[in-house]
């Protein structure tokens, strides 16, 4: 799943299914890959996630991930 965004700095949020905070960090979107690489904590465990990226404006992305 992609989500449309401009480069720049974000802050993203990897919450469980029951909106638990388990990750924060920040972010850098480049122009070049349109891409951002989340490195996560080798203690997340397996299961569904629901991940918020917000940009500099305050506006809100949302997509969920399944770590396996």
């Amino acid at each position: 799943h992609c989500i449309a965004m401009n480069p720049g700095f974000f802050t993203v949020k990897i919450q469980n299914a029951i909106g638990q905070l388990i990750q924060q960090q920040k972010v850098q979107m480049t122009a070049v890959s349109g891409q951002m690489t989340i490195p996560l904590k080798k203690s997340i465990a397996s299961g569904s996630y629901l991940i918020v990226v917000e940009d500099k404006e305050g506006k809100i992305y949302t997509a969920t991930c399944v770590i396996e």
